[in-house]
């Protein structure tokens, strides 16, 4: 079976961990499995990126912002992870 998932990075936040997981284990059980994501992290060739040409600059930006400050999450009251 060949499987695509997508989301918005391969290694990030909690969704992403579990696209990660689900991307891996259908691997491991042989399946033929792609992670397609809007940024990529890893050097996994079964990761493909989906360009968006448009914003992309933008986007990386407000991505690396929020990975930065990611440790903060839990730690600080004001500090909330906005889906």
């Amino acid at each position: 079976m060949n499987i695509l998932i997508v989301s918005s990075a391969d290694i990030a936040g909690g969704a992403e961990k579990v696209a990660w997981a689900l991307f891996q284990e259908y691997r491991r059980r042989g399946h033929g499995s792609r992670l397609a994501v809007g940024m990529k992290r890893t050097d996994d060739p079964g990761v493909l990126v989906i360009s968006n040409e448009r914003y992309g600059l933008w986007i990386k930006f407000w991505h690396q912002l929020a990975h930065k400050l990611d440790p903060l999450v839990g730690k600080n009251k004001d500090a909330a992870r906005i889906q």
